[in-house]
Parts: structure tokens; sequence; C-alpha cells
């Protein structure tokens, strides 16, 4: 399926896509000026990595918050009476064979300097932490990140929840409820998790989640594919939704 995306140049639709129903650019993407025009000073603001040398190591901001029924309506149309969570993906960084503590300052410089006061929490892939994650010394790559984003304000990563099953699933259905756009939809649909959205400035995730495709062996899980950027850039998306969010739906 993904050979034949290659040759007829469309990964919109193939078999075995597995945010099928729920991923469409149409209701998941919005342009810079929506979000900003969204966005509350107030909103809870996170950060979550797929560390990686070899591979693509992909970084990404998040942000979240509650929108009243008329703010709801004002952006996005329909007709709601009930309170909307709001979650979005603002910003990326993809990068490859970067040491460690280069990649942790390109994070700082890529954060705005009144922002890295206001991001809450880091979430990282938990393979940084352990023995095969230390390069130089006893220090992981997680401490290694620790030492320089507290240096600069910003918070200390911490491992990610690695649930993959309950992880997809959550992912889905958050850009599943981002299809309420346009939509009368009642407080039973609202309460079914928040509306994930992605900025037009992501472009890696928006190209790469049409690109997870289901385990074979594993219908609820995503195949895991070594060595390609889409793998990578929806396990980061995994591990910001899931780590910050997942237990409170």
């Amino acid at each position: 399926s993904i050979r034949a995306g290659y040759l007829l140049g469309s990964f919109e639709h193939f078999e075995g896509q597995y945010f099928a129903g729920a991923w469409d650019e149409r209701f998941c993407v919005l342009d810079r000026a929506k979000v900003e025009q969204i966005v509350k000073p107030w909103w809870v603001r996170w950060m979550a990595q797929d560390w990686g040398f070899g591979d693509h190591d992909c970084h990404l901001w998040f942000v979240t918050g509650k929108l009243s029924p008329s703010e709801w309506v004002k952006h996005f149309g329909g007709h709601t009476d009930s309170a909307m969570d709001v979650v979005i993906i603002y910003r990326e960084q993809v990068v490859s064979d970067r040491a460690e503590a280069d990649l942790a300052m390109d994070i700082v410089n890529s954060t705005p300097t009144w922002e890295r006061r206001v991001i809450e929490r880091f979430f990282l892939s938990q393979d940084a932490f352990g023995q095969r994650a230390k390069q130089t010394g006893a220090h992981s790559v997680g401490q290694q990140f620790t030492d320089i984003m507290r240096r600069h304000g910003m918070p200390s990563p911490e491992p990610a929840v690695q649930d993959r099953v309950n992880g997809w699933r959550f992912a889905y259905h958050s850009f599943r409820q981002a299809h309420l756009r346009g939509a009368n939809f009642d407080d039973e649909r609202a309460q079914q998790g928040p509306a994930c959205f992605v900025s037009t400035e992501c472009v890696n995730v928006i190209q790469s989640m049409p690109m997870a495709v289901r385990d074979d062996k594993n219908p609820e899980d995503v195949m895991r594919v070594a060595g390609v950027l889409w793998e990578d850039v929806t396990d980061a998306v995994r591990y910001g939704l899931m780590s910050m969010l997942g237990g409170l739906w």
C-alpha cells in the first residue's frame, strides 16, 4: 500500500491507514493566523520528543485550553451549547545526527524567551533515559537535556507514557473530534475527548499522520518501521497527547 502511494504520488487514502476516518487536513489543520486567534495567554503549554540520533529526532510543542460554546462557533462554525477542549500542535523541530547538547540548545532557541517560562512539562521517549542512551561519562541523554533546560528556565524532561495501543487510540479520537468543525453537536459528543489540531507550521506532522499504518499482527497498534520519518513524528504526537492528557479522559 505504501509503495503504491509513492508510485501514485498520493497518500491521502490507501489500505491500512491507522488514522483513516480521523485524520483529515480539512478538519485537523489550522493556519498560523487562526492558531494565534484561538490560543489564550493562560492556556497550558508543554513539549514532547521522540529522541533519535541515527534516526530522526522529532520535537513538538503543544498547547491546550477550553473554548466556550460561543468561542467554538466563532472559530469553527456549527452550533453547540457545550464548552470544548482544544489541543494544538503549533511548532515542530525535526533533525538527525545532532549532538545532544546542540539539540537541547536548538529547542531553547526555537522557544521564544517569554514562552520558556510557561512551558509546563517536557515528555521524552524513555530510550533517552536508559543505559544505551548514555553517550559520554555517566549522563544519559535525558540528564544532558535536563542540565541545559534548567539553565534556560525550561522544564526537565520526564519519561513519556509508552502505552502504544491506548496512546494511538487517544490520538485517533482527538483528531476525530476535530471533525466537529462546522457541525452541530451536543454535550455527549463534546465529552468524548479534546479536539486536536495541527498548525500549518508543522509540515512534517501533517505529512506523517496519514502514513501511519496498522500492524498486521496487532491491528490496534501502528506498525513499527525503523528509520522512516513518519514513525518518529507520529510517536512524538502520541507521546505528547497521551502523556499530558490521556489520564484526564
